[in-house]
């Protein structure tokens, strides 16, 4: 903690110090760092906002998928068939929908057995389905959402820092070697 706070202090005297050593440069170089984390702190609040909005629009979405859609009950019609590297099995099933019978081929985790029992999902118009999300899955949306803004803003003011320092580097070095040359000594 004492290396931090002692680096905070020397950025801290470079901004608003008098001391006659801290280059314009330096000056610049502290005011857009100390930006920098300011923009990133804002950023946290605006984050928040949109992981809110993002919530909000994903819960209701998975609200109306579980009103939308049901399940109904299938029957396997022929044996699972295992895709080669995958734990996912091809399965053959039928089922009823709106008073007709249907078939299909559905992908599942499970292996299943001619004439066993499967759930299929149907929306409203006997469709075939995924499944619902549950509502729960709007939280991990908005967290993403909240925290690749952060991320994504807060990374493009340390871009923008990074690629400031640099180039400060460099035209100090550059003033650095005039300096030099116009006294008159050998350069290396």
């Amino acid at each position: 903690m004492t290396s931090l706070a002692g680096w905070l202090r020397w950025r801290w005297a470079q901004l608003i110090g008098r001391n006659a050593l801290v280059r314009t440069s330096d000056r610049a170089e502290a005011a857009v760092l100390l930006s920098v984390l300011v923009v990133s702190m804002g950023a946290i609040a605006v984050a928040g906002g949109v992981g809110t909005a993002v919530h909000d629009t994903r819960a209701a979405y998975y609200e109306a998928q579980l009103h939308d859609r049901h399940p109904v009950s299938g029957t396997v019609v022929s044996a699972s068939n295992v895709w080669p590297r995958s734990a996912v099995t091809l399965v053959r099933a039928t089922w009823r929908a709106g008073g007709t019978q249907r078939s299909g081929t559905l992908a599942s985790d499970r292996t299943f057995a001619a004439g066993q029992p499967i759930r299929i999902w149907l929306d409203g118009s006997g469709t075939r389905v995924a499944a619902p999300k549950p509502v729960w899955f709007a939280v991990v949306d908005a967290i993403d959402a909240a925290v690749g803004v952060w991320a994504a803003v807060t990374a493009a003011a340390g871009g923008f820092y990074l690629a400031l320092r640099k180039w400060l580097s460099h035209r100090r070095s550059r003033n650095w070697q005039r300096s030099i040359d116009r006294f008159g000594a050998p350069s290396v």
